[in-house]
């Protein structure tokens, strides 16, 4: 998003029509090796396109006052396939080869 907004700014003040993003990037530890990296024009327009949704969402929010917000009841975290790791099951803990339970949610817990 930040070269979106940045060219989008350059664009609003008049700035160069053919103006480019750069990433200026630098070692933090000697030798201090200094490095330039432009965004693909793919890049570029998927920032756009997100910018002008996130512009427009903002406009439609101050217009009707009714913001997005998380959900008004419990949201269940679940690990992900990849970090659940051998031996693991959602909810439920590996005793001797076998779990304990299977169930996705706390007992007794609501799905959604």
């Amino acid at each position: 998003l930040q070269p979106a907004f940045y060219l989008r700014g350059n664009r609003m003040t008049g700035g160069p029509e053919d103006a480019r993003f750069v990433f200026v990037v630098q070692e933090n530890e000697p030798p201090y090796a200094v490095s330039f990296v432009g965004m693909p024009p793919a890049f570029i327009d998927l920032g756009d396109r997100k910018m002008h949704h996130a512009i427009n969402l903002w406009h439609r929010c101050l217009t009707t006052g009714q913001w997005p917000a998380y959900p008004n009841r419990i949201c269940w975290a679940e690990p992900p396939a990849w970090g659940a790791g051998v031996g693991v099951v959602s909810v439920g803990v590996m005793v001797g080869g076998s779990p304990t339970s299977t169930h996705p949610h706390p007992q007794g817990a609501p799905s959604s």
